[in-house]
């Protein structure tokens, strides 16, 4: 069984991510219009209200976060993001497991969550929906008005 933790990203974690991103999450970045992915996700875990990096063995499997809805005087929204790598699928049902108690954390941080994912990420957006996430019909998003799903989670 593989040993899975979480702790603070470091600006290593940030270059292994960015490095050994999964294809699908690169793509849903460039699609958003954000083509530099170290910025994305220093930005990210710099921004955040939190953010943990998961490891597997020892490895970066994904980063994770929870940021203030910007531009936005509700400061009860938050902006919930994971960006990962190919451990992710492989290790999708221990992921799964403890997704629960980061998602809880979320909302008590803030109550209500939303954000964007890249319809073509499939192994995201039905990740989503098996955490509880409410994901509204594909609507064209970003510069190349490629597909984004809408999710969202009320405390």
């Amino acid at each position: 069984m593989a040993d899975l933790q979480f702790v603070t990203p470091t600006p290593e974690h940030v270059d292994a991510l960015v490095r050994n991103m999964r294809e699908a999450d690169r793509a849903e970045c460039i699609a958003a219009g954000q083509p530099n992915l170290h910025m994305v996700v220093a930005r990210g875990v710099r921004s955040s209200a939190w953010a943990l990096t998961a490891l597997i063995d020892g490895e970066v499997a994904a980063i994770i976060g929870v940021a203030p809805l910007r531009g936005s005087l509700l400061t009860d929204t938050g902006v919930p993001w994971m960006l990962g790598t190919d451990l992710v699928p492989r290790h999708r049902r221990a992921l799964t497991r403890v997704a629960p108690g980061y998602i809880a954390r979320m909302l008590q941080t803030y109550p209500h969550l939303i954000n964007a994912v890249h319809a073509r990420n499939t192994v995201a957006v039905n990740w989503l929906r098996r955490v509880g996430f409410h994901l509204e019909p594909p609507e064209p998003h970003g510069p190349f008005r490629e597909p984004f799903h809408v999710f969202r989670m009320d405390a």
